[in-house]
């Protein structure tokens, strides 16, 4: 009878833990005047999203509303995360960059300048993720949120934005996003998220 219920309440707490969720996905122009030539991460930062822009996702093919020409290129990205366990790190993402529709020739993107999470209300936090200006321009930009005890996603999250600085429909080839392969939280990360160490499984509590 233990058993059973212990079960039941591990179904429980998994069905209660992994509901973290991306809202919104956006695309900033970083050290730009609409955040006041600020490069570091702030609120005013907000004020730097481009409207215009929504994310390219699996299996959608790129229209205009993709990519930008900011003349700095791709240096800032935000999105909204429900229910976040942890602080997020750099280890959390997963970037590449090309401009093909060959995944398998993209290259790892250059490394993050810094990343950034703030409560937005209700629930939510804005993760701010930072380049250095022009270190991916004219290309396109694969992020993969990950699925670990830090995001508590079940599932990676996987979205692109371009820049095409010259705007001239040639630098910057239109792609089609690869469906998303499913990618499973690892068990052992499950169980972290669950608060349990694999081998004793001791309930311990995470707070953010």
């Amino acid at each position: 009878m233990k058993r059973v219920m212990f079960i039941i309440g591990l179904c429980i707490a998994i069905t209660s833990l992994a509901q973290a969720d991306l809202i919104g996905r956006y695309i900033f122009s970083n050290n730009s005047n609409l955040d006041g030539n600020d490069p570091a991460a702030n609120a005013n930062d907000d004020n730097a999203i481009d409207p215009s822009k929504t994310a390219l996702l699996p299996g959608q093919t790129t229209t205009l509303t993709n990519y930008t020409t900011y003349d700095k290129g791709i240096n800032g990205i935000m999105f909204d995360i429900n229910s976040l366990l942890g602080a997020p790190t750099a280890s959390d993402f997963q970037f590449l960059v090309g401009n093909n529709n060959n995944l398998s020739s993209w290259t790892t993107a250059p490394a993050l300048s810094s990343v950034n999470f703030r409560s937005i209300g209700s629930g939510m936090d804005r993760v701010t993720l930072i380049w250095s200006d022009n270190a991916i321009q004219n290309q396109w930009l694969q992020i993969t949120v990950l699925p670990n005890i830090n995001t508590g996603l079940s599932l990676a999250d996987v979205f692109y934005f371009g820049n095409d600085i010259a705007n001239d429909s040639i630098g910057l080839n239109m792609i089609t996003a690869p469906v998303t392969p499913v990618v499973p939280v690892p068990g052992a990360v499950l169980l972290g998220m669950l608060g349990m160490g694999v081998a004793g499984l001791k309930l311990r509590k995470y707070t953010k």
